[in-house]
């Protein structure tokens, strides 16, 4: 199976990161393949630049284009609209790798969710899913077993002003997230690799839980992090990783 093709005009150290975050380059090759996202070099002056073309490119290709990334200075607000993300030019390539790869699954699932409420409408259902309003302050789940990491987590999380909420076990997880208003979960994995395996797909396949963001904490003895990202977490933090 082929990788996700991204379109870079932002320079060879963005083509570089890209390729070295294990996605092919357009143009690269012969086959004519659909584009999966574009990365425009947002830096310095060429934020309005970069914003003008974005515009242009979505206007001309429509969802053909893909998703839309800024190359920025490092340490910058971007305030980039209409941009599906940022990537500063220091970002390490496995962080790339993570919030890319995840934004374009996560992209499949939006238009695959699409699809489906379009043939239930047909039917009499439900044209879209229920659109939920942003919680203010942010809420975010934590799971995991009880200990230690888990209160040190909710006691950094209540120290920036967010709500969080305790789930000792999957169940649990799951009912929370059902009641609805969670801006992300984080699950505190330790050394559980089949269990955050297990729950990062289960969230993708749900409908209505696909699309919020998972960060898996994982342990030193955690093992390979790419089976996780590849079932759908948005991202995996070691435990004594810089």
């Amino acid at each position: 199976m082929s990788k996700p093709q991204v379109l870079v005009l932002a320079g060879d150290d963005a083509a570089d990161a890209i390729m070295a975050a294990g996605f092919d380059l357009a143009g690269n090759d012969s086959a004519p393949r659909q584009t999966a996202a574009v990365i425009l070099d947002a830096r310095g002056e060429n934020r309005l630049r970069a914003i003008a073309l974005r515009q242009s490119l979505a206007s001309a290709l429509g969802p053909r284009a893909g998703l839309f990334f800024a190359w920025t200075d490092p340490g910058s607000d971007h305030g980039l609209d209409g941009f599906d993300g940022a990537f500063p030019a220091d970002t390490p390539p496995p962080f790339i790798a993570a919030r890319l790869g995840s934004a374009l699954r996560i992209a499949v699932m939006a238009d695959e969710a699409r699809l489906r409420f379009e043939s239930l409408a047909r039917f009499g259902g439900a044209a879209r899913a229920p659109q939920h309003v942003r919680n203010d302050p942010v809420r975010v789940l934590v799971y995991g077993l009880p200990g230690p990491h888990q209160l040190a987590v909710s006691s950094i999380l209540d120290t920036l002003a967010v709500d969080s909420f305790a789930a000792m076990t999957s169940f649990t997880a799951f009912d929370y997230l059902h009641e609805g208003g969670f801006d992300a979960v984080l699950m505190v994995a330790n050394d559980d690799s089949a269990g955050a395996k297990a729950f990062a797909s289960a969230m993708r396949r749900n409908t209505r839980l696909f699309h919020i963001p998972l960060l898996v904490m994982a342990g030193p003895d955690f093992g390979d992090t790419d089976p996780v990202l590849e079932r759908g977490a948005s991202d995996v933090v070691i435990a004594g990783a810089d």
